[in-house]
């Protein structure tokens, strides 16, 4: 799957700085935040397309977290077409993928005449089956969390879209949650249910959930961000700073580059061999013409003299001169008789 020119694939994460609505209406505040998305090494920088009148009623009550009335908060921060496009122009010369989750219909038309390449949508409106099936016509690709579900809600909205349109973020809908209540375990459990990418969208205060989702094989991160956590806004206390962010996308790109599955010896490893390994040694002066048995030998490093498994072949070998104790053995100090090298 494609989205824009990021390809998602194993072993290879897509990083979402996810802004919000941390700008709180704020043209010039919305662009610092793309400055931080983009210093930070993200792949994508997303915000929230918000039209309250459509996609609530003004009696709606805010969540535990929100102190301000739900409504007028986010038709503060509601953000016009032309606004859209100033961020999106803004974000691509700054070599970002412009993305928004939208909430209703509208705000999905709205982001279809703004030209985003990809739908984000939202833990909300998970269950919201038409919404669901109004974005899968779009034929664009999909990438869709899943707080506040049980299995049959997740298995209910993929039904909606085809598989090779869609990505699911394991995702806990709590600012914050604990560490644990994130059942990172989830994101293969979902691959494997799903046969779908798997990624992880984090509300968390901490940088090392999304290290250790990658781990698990997320192929697509989300983290909240800000310019500065003293911002108002209901988002500001579980984001990330720009120092913070840089962190998390370097962590991840070290993870991601220990992800490899294949045992083996390298060849800068040899001279650690050499010191590490044991060879055998006499473990006494043996005479020339003497018979050399494992009792007069044993192992030490370094790991340049003949390999440990051949100490207990020994039996009938004979010393070619006198071998010192803790001499190194070589092939050449003995007559190898019935002794086979390999």
């Amino acid at each position: 799957m494609i989205i824009d020119k990021l390809y998602i694939k194993p072993n290879k994460t897509i990083i979402i700085a996810e802004a919000g609505i941390n700008h709180n209406g704020d043209l010039v505040k919305a662009k610092q935040l793309i400055d931080v998305a983009s210093q930070s090494g993200a792949d994508i920088v997303k915000f929230q397309t918000h039209m309250p009148k459509h996609q609530m009623l003004k009696k709606t009550k805010g969540a535990s977290y929100v102190s301000e009335d739900i409504y007028e908060l986010l038709q503060s921060v509601e953000l016009t077409y032309e606004e859209h496009m100033k961020l999106k122009d803004y974000a691509e010369s700054k070599d970002l993928v412009f993305m928004s989750t939208g909430f209703c219909k509208e705000a999905i038309d709205l982001l279809d005449e703004v030209g985003v390449s990809a739908y984000k949508i939202g833990s909300g409106e998970l269950n919201n089956i038409p919404l669901l099936k109004y974005i899968a016509s779009k034929n664009k690709p999909v990438i869709l969390s899943t707080g506040m579900s049980l299995i049959r809600d997740i298995t209910r909205a993929v039904k909606c879209f085809n598989k090779n349109q869609l990505v699911i973020l394991h995702c806990v809908s709590l600012y914050p949650p604990s560490f644990d209540q994130l059942n990172l375990k989830l994101i293969t459990e979902l691959k494997k249910r799903y046969g779908v990418p798997v990624g992880f969208s984090d509300h968390s205060l901490s940088i090392y959930p999304v290290m250790a989702a990658v781990a698990l094989g997320a192929q697509v991160v989300e983290k909240h961000f800000t310019v500065s956590r003293r911002w108002k806004g209901p988002d500001q206390k579980c984001s990330l700073e720009p120092n913070e962010l840089k962190q998390m996308v370097d962590g991840v790109r070290i993870v991601e580059q220990c992800l490899g599955n294949k045992k083996q010896i390298f060849a800068d490893e040899q001279s650690v061999i050499n010191m590490a390994r044991h060879s055998i040694v006499t473990k006494c002066v043996i005479e020339e013409g003497e018979t050399i048995t494992a009792d007069k030998l044993t192992t030490k490093r370094p790991g340049t003299g003949i390999h440990p498994k051949y100490l207990i072949k020994f039996k009938k070998q004979y010393a070619t001169k006198r071998l010192p104790q803790d001499h190194l053995l070589s092939w050449d100090d003995m007559v190898l008789a019935d002794l086979k090298k390999r």
